[in-house]
């Protein structure tokens, strides 16, 4: 429906959503990708992740920073 909202091509606007969440992620990714670096890091998202209901997540979490690194 973009395309037509916004009578631009399905083209033009894949390249500016890469280039958006390019530039969010190059500014962002310090503070919220950030990787942890101590045990207690480690600890502290394992226990909020358990606090999500999400008790094997830090594998994911882990698997994810691992590709985007």
């Amino acid at each position: 429906a973009l395309p037509y909202d916004w009578c631009i091509s399905v083209a033009s606007i894949s390249a500016i959503v890469i280039k958006t969440c390019e530039a969010i992620y190059q500014k962002l990714k310090d503070e919220v990708m950030a990787t942890p670096t101590d045990v207690q890091s480690w600890k502290d998202i394992s226990k909020q992740l358990e606090n999500w209901n999400f008790p094997n997540g830090l594998g994911l979490y882990v698997y994810n920073t691992s590709l985007i690194h």
